[in-house]
């Protein structure tokens, strides 16, 4: 008897864990819509955050805004072409996405660079843990989903 009622328990459990993942992740579905913000307002948005975490200066805030502008614009760019690609059926080939990771890496070095010419060292430093942050949970939520 304390066997079956405690597999009960177990089992609401689980079957409760399971439906608030649901949820979440239609509700992170529903903020992406609701917060569709254009490439200046992005921009805006991480610039302020980069401010926040890293002090930086007002000329650094105006270099940065740039970079982020520019990486923003290119990035929607990228985003509508493979898009359109997608509603029309077409698949990428092996070399195409082979070019599009090079051009994702060849982009990230430039960044890297730049950054590193418009942040002093220590700010560097920061900059470089905290992407390495958000890569790995990327990498999680990647993982998670498949």
């Amino acid at each position: 008897m304390k066997n079956t009622i405690a597999t009960v328990f177990m089992l609401i459990g689980l079957l409760a864990f399971a439906q608030e993942s649901n949820l979440d992740r239609t509700q992170k579905k529903n903020l992406k819509e609701r917060f569709n913000f254009t490439a200046e307002q992005r921009a805006e948005l991480k610039s302020k955050k980069m401010t926040l975490d890293l002090n930086l200066s007002e000329k650094q805030i105006l270099e940065i805004r740039k970079i982020l502008l520019e990486r923003s614009k290119t990035f929607d760019i990228k985003r509508q072409e493979l898009k359109s690609q997608q509603k029309e059926g077409k698949e990428l080939s092996q070399d195409e996405k082979f070019n599009l990771i090079t051009q994702k890496l060849d982009y990230q070095i430039a960044m890297k660079s730049k950054m590193e010419k418009i942040l002093t060292e220590d700010q560097f430093k920061k900059w470089e843990e905290g992407s390495k942050k958000r890569r790995q949970q990327l990498k999680k939520r990647k993982a998670g989903r498949i």
